[in-house]
């Protein structure tokens, strides 16, 4: 009895320790399955309201190397191949999402003002980090846009489809286009700025939403790059045209073994639909110191109101089943209606633009 309770204890305990072994090796063997990362990327300099792709390049402890994949799930292990979701990426002056980076329009979110800080960490390594700083160029055109979004076109409205049956199945009624946006109503204030970076003439910009807690600042160089400040409104989507009715079934002449069976009528055409309506323009009001006034002629500005949506038009009517001897020709369909067009937007007046001695807002 002694002898098989001490081999039941010692089977017992070799597979514990077995187990506590393998699994040891599996939790130790996923940390060293990751040696390293790096993020690649050729970029020396980055331009405001830009994206660009990074590549997160992984380092296995046998010196082999692959780049991390773009899914945002993170893996279950450190044994599994890692992807971005792995990480935690935190980005000053923009943000991240499935490795591509965007950065941000607005300076105030910038490092230092100057530039884009991306600083990733592995979520479990913790000490497995790495920071990338890009400088900003403020050279370039620049191009505000604070007009309303378009309207979406409508869908096709469905063919008629007939299978068992002799009269046509009239087809589907197009829906809607849906309406633009209202441009936003901005206020600009505009001066001129020195910067270290160049010697050229730079202008410091701050627009505000009027109706949203919004707004941006920038500095931009005047001197040799044009400035675009829009808020157009959104053209209305385009009403979808009615589908087609489907043709009614032939007549057949009746027989002794076969009773006749008349002609069925087409299938109406659906109706068109209705075009959304356009988008009012924006109201742009500008505030400009009267150093930098000498400059209003490289800034575009502009707010018109978007296009109306064009109407759908009604689908056309199925033809009526062919006659017989016994049997007359099937009615045709009717045709749908065309849609109605969208209504144009509000033409808001033109950018005001007011010359000051000093622009008192703080930002």
């Amino acid at each position: 009895m002694n002898a098989v309770k001490f081999l039941f204890l010692f089977s017992f305990s070799v597979f514990f320790l077995s187990g506590r072994t393998v699994h040891n090796k599996v939790f130790f063997g996923e940390k060293k399955n990751m040696s390293s990362f790096k993020i690649l990327c050729d970029k020396k300099k980055v331009r405001p309201g830009e994206s660009f792709p990074l590549t997160l390049e992984i380092r296995r402890r046998n010196g082999k190397t692959y780049f991390a994949d773009e899914k945002e799930e993170a893996s279950t292990n450190l044994k599994q191949k890692q992807n971005w979701g792995d990480f935690d990426v935190i980005v000053k002056g923009g943000s991240i999402e499935k490795g591509v980076l965007y950065v941000s329009k607005d300076m105030r979110t910038f490092s230092e003002g100057k530039n884009i800080e991306v600083t990733i960490t592995h979520k479990i390594l913790k000490k497995k980090t790495q920071k990338l700083i890009f400088p900003v160029d403020f050279n370039g055109e620049s191009d505000f846009n604070f007009g309303g979004g378009e309207g979406f076109d409508g869908d096709k409205g469905k063919r008629g489809f007939r299978i068992f049956f002799r009269e046509g199945v009239s087809g589907g009624s197009g829906s809607s286009g849906s309406d633009g946006i209202n441009g936003e109503d901005i206020v600009v204030y505009i001066k001129l700025f020195s910067t270290e970076m160049s010697a050229d003439t730079f202008i410091k910009v701050y627009i505000k939403s009027v109706a949203k807690d919004t707004s941006v600042v920038f500095i931009h160089n005047i001197q040799k790059f044009p400035l675009k400040i829009s808020a157009n409104g959104g053209d209305g989507g385009d009403g979808a045209n009615g589908g087609t009715g489907s043709n009614g079934k032939y007549a057949r002449d009746g027989t002794n073994n076969w009773p006749g069976r008349s002609a069925g009528n087409g299938g109406d055409g659906g109706n068109g639909g209705n075009g959304g309506n356009a988008g009012n323009a924006g109201v742009i009001t500008i505030y400009i110191e009267i150093e930098a006034e000498k400059f209003l002629q490289k800034i575009k500005l502009e707010n018109k109101p978007g296009l109306a949506g064009k109407a759908g038009k009604g689908g056309y009517g199925g033809s009526g089943g062919s006659g017989s001897n016994q049997y007359p020709r099937g009615q045709d369909g009717r045709n749908g209606a065309d849609g109605i067009p969208g209504k144009e937007g509000i033409v808001a007046p033109g950018p005001g633009i007011m010359v000051v001695e000093k622009i008192q807002v703080i930002y």
